[in-house]
């Protein structure tokens, strides 16, 4: 043979079967472009410029680690349904005379062309849209400056190197399965699997309990903080059992719908089920991918859109009022420094605060179980159990200060509390600390403080109690420290002493907050954070007032944290937008191929039907049953999945500061909308052509 024969025959086969590789080379192409503009906004340094813009980069990074994990296993597991479908021709030309090792250099040049060509399209598709792109990202980011599209040749080199790989992959796999048959084997290979599957009862039962117990573990966990490592686990758990399921399962309720006679014995049904029990086995995987990638859309696209949609309320929540200031209370004097010093400001630049609210207050996590409340000592006994279910993050701020926040506060004893709840709620008239007792001798309906990082992620509560010395004297307890018992005059002074002589670092761990509103634009409010914050800092030159001492504490606001969070949760939007759509074309690409597999091996079986009498009517039916029946099961999983999952993406949500569980509700449901919409349609235009080969 002549080497202009092997590549007239490549391209020939190429032509030949362009109705499976066109639809592989369209996916190819766009999968290599959306990672090459991913590898290219990981690697822009102009990125950087932008407000959190090494962090930026490493969720870009991240981001393009996870599509090029995907793309390996998405082209090589699409590129088989190509070779399955051509296992017939390989093994006739093997019986016409042509060597193992001619079909190998004719399927290398396939793959040669089909590699150059789809990488040249994808890179340039890539590198056009990639400025498109590259300004969707920077208004999703908020950006306020401009910054410059530049061509990336490392993410040239990464893309081409990646995918260069992935296409040899699968050519070896070819290789292999064509040196590994004979050729009969060849021409029975899209006949492979046609023996009836047994019912496994025992491996449907193992995947039911790893479903059940993802599930369980979706709806029962309490501890936000461990929500995201839970997550992992329930996720591979619900991967685990989708994929046994639709492996044993899926033959069962087949088998189960023959035993049906008055389903079974009809026209449309008998044909559909009684063709599908027989291909179930390599049906289960294709199906379950389907119902893994449906899933992992769902989750992407919602979780990602509504932290993006939701940023007013993720940065009202995080930041109750518009400037907040606070200090711990560490030297003599701290307080009043801290007031002129804002005063000074707030008259430099201009700015009349309002809603103002000044406390002193000091924050405690603990547990709470049956009326206790956990010291530091307690918590590193504790059992799991409680750790995972109660835990409480508290303020504790003296009563005087409360009612000047606008609380109608009843005068307190040394052991009595009020009690206002954030979130969560704490149910008994009195609780313990560290041996303790304490009477809530009041619940409180409203209370002006801050505490908008907490309460997301855990039951948050205000103690309020009878003053100052009331507050260190809790302080302690929940260090560990005993402390004796005040009852008024010496006694009182005497439990002073005690506190001070064994919490040398109480009086540290007290802080003073500042908290208002204001009507200045975010320049002004930004400008005049930054000048308390060197204020604070005592930097050189900045200070007015040579005897201010440099204050332990912070100043933050909306005005600066809003780029921050649009650089965070704009990327995260970004990439959400970007791997969904990936994981979308994936599934339409895999629900193609099925049909189109399905077809060819169906063709005969119904030919042989139209002969002895079923019309064409019929076989539409048929068809149409089969998909009712079967390949609408993976939406309807997905669907089942992220009903049962909401309650710990809600978990995982808050601990990202977005508690409007309205707002995520609302968007996981529009998301599954859309995307069965998208589903629908897919399934139709793969059908017809499902049809179409079988007719």
């Amino acid at each position: 043979m002549t080497k202009s024969f092997y590549f007239k025959m490549a391209g020939k086969n190429i032509a030949n079967n362009r109705s499976g590789y066109l639809p592989y080379m369209i996916a190819s192409i766009l999968t290599i472009a959306m990672y090459y503009i991913m590898e290219a906004l990981a690697q822009n340094e102009h990125v950087l410029q932008v407000y959190g813009g090494e962090a930026i980069q490493s969720v870009l990074a991240a981001g393009s680690g996870i599509l090029a994990i995907f793309s390996v296993i998405f082209l090589f597991y699409t590129y088989s349904f190509l070779v399955k479908r051509r296992k017939k021709e390989f093994g006739v030309f093997n019986i016409l005379g042509m060597e193992k090792k001619h079909i190998s250099v004719i399927m290398f040049l396939e793959s040669v062309y089909v590699a150059a060509a789809t990488l040249a399209a994808g890179l340039v598709t890539g590198i056009v849209f990639s400025k498109l792109f590259f300004w969707i990202f920077m208004r999703l980011l908020g950006a306020r400056i401009a910054l410059e599209w530049s061509f990336s040749a490392a993410a040239c080199a990464r893309t081409a190197l990646l995918f260069g790989v992935i296409f040899l992959l699968s050519y070896l796999n070819t290789l292999r399965q064509i040196h590994l048959s004979n050729p009969i084997e060849l021409l029975r290979g899209g006949q492979v699997g046609e023996r009836e599957p047994k019912t496994k009862g025992f491996l449907a039962l193992v995947s039911f309990a790893c479903l059940a117990a993802g599930y369980y573990l979706a709806v029962t966990t309490e501890d936000p903080v461990a929500s995201i490592m839970i997550f992992f686990v329930a996720a591979i758990l619900v991967v685990l059992g989708t994929y046994g399921l639709f492996t044993a399962g899926s033959i069962l309720i087949l088998k189960l719908l023959r035993r049906n006679k008055k389903y079974y014995y009809k026209t449309q049904h008998f044909i559909s089920v009684s063709g599908m029990i027989y291909r179930m086995k390599q049906n289960a995987v294709g199906l379950a991918n389907i119902c893994i990638l449906s899933s992992a859309v769902l989750v992407l696209v919602s979780t990602t859109a509504s932290l993006y949609l939701g940023m007013n309320d993720l940065i009202a929540n995080r930041y109750p009022k518009e400037i907040s200031m606070q200090i711990y209370v560490d030297h003599e004097g701290a307080e009043q420094q801290m007031d002129d010093l804002i005063a000074q400001k707030l008259q430099e630049y201009g700015i009349t605060p309002k809603d103002e609210s000044k406390y002193h207050y000091i924050s405690v996590v603990t547990a709470y179980d049956n009326g206790k409340f956990y010291s530091e000592e307690e918590l590193d006994s504790a059992s799991a159990s409680i750790l995972s279910r109660n835990i409480v993050s508290m303020e504790i701020i003296p009563a005087h200060e409360a009612r000047e926040m606008g609380a109608d506060v009843t005068e307190l004893g040394d052991r009595e509390a009020a009690v206002y709840e954030v979130g969560g709620s704490l149910e008994d008239d009195s609780f313990t600390v560290n041996g303790q007792e304490y009477q809530v001798v009041q619940r409180l309906e409203t209370l002006d403080v801050s505490m908008g990082a907490v309460d997301s992620v855990s039951d948050t509560l205000v103690l309020v109690v009878k003053d100052l010395d009331a507050v260190k004297t809790m302080a302690s307890l929940f260090m560990g420290h005993e402390i004796g018992e005040p009852s008024g005059g010496e006694s009182q002074e005497r439990g002073s002493a005690m506190i001070q002589a064994d919490t040398q670092n109480t009086n540290e761990l007290i802080r003073y907050t500042y908290d208002f509103n204001t009507d200045a634009d975010e320049d002004a409010q930004a400008a005049f954070m930054q000048a308390v914050q060197a204020e604070m800092r005592g930097d050189e030159g900045s200070s007015q007032n040579p005897e201010w001492t440099a204050l332990n504490g912070y100043i933050e606001g909306r005005a600066g944290a809003e780029e921050s969070f649009y650089s965070l949760y704009g990327s995260l939007f970004f990439i959400g937008m970007l791997l969904g759509a990936v994981f979308l074309m994936a599934t339409a690409l895999i629900i193609y191929y099925k049909q189109i597999s399905e077809g060819y091996e169906d063709r005969e079986r119904f030919a042989i039907m139209q002969k002895v009498g079923l019309s064409r009517r019929e076989v539409h039916r048929s068809i149409k049953s089969q998909v009712l029946t079967v390949f609408y099961l993976p939406l309807v999983m997905a669907g089942i999945h992220i009903a049962f999952a909401f309650p710990l993406l809600r978990k995982v949500m808050a601990l990202m500061n977005l508690t409007n569980t309205g707002l995520f509700l609302r968007g996981c449901a529009l998301t599954y909308v859309i995307f069965a919409v998208i589903y629908a349609a897919i399934y139709a235009l793969t059908a017809r052509s499902y049809y179409k080969i079988v007719s």
